[in-house]
């Protein structure tokens, strides 16, 4: 019984790890749409600025 339940454990802890990567990795993906979808952001922006002060 205490092998099955040490077995137990282990799976539980290597499912938890494999949730925590995934986790981890669609954090970061979202991260960096964001930082990708700011610089877009700011190069529009000082590209308008660049326009506005040449006027």
């Amino acid at each position: 019984m205490r092998a099955n339940i040490g077995r137990h454990t282990a799976v539980s802890q290597a499912a938890r790890d494999k949730q925590e990567v995934i986790l981890d990795f669609a954090i970061n993906y979202r991260a960096e749409q964001e930082n990708m979808e700011l610089k877009a952001l700011f190069e529009r922006l000082d590209k308008r600025l660049e326009y506005e002060h040449k006027r």
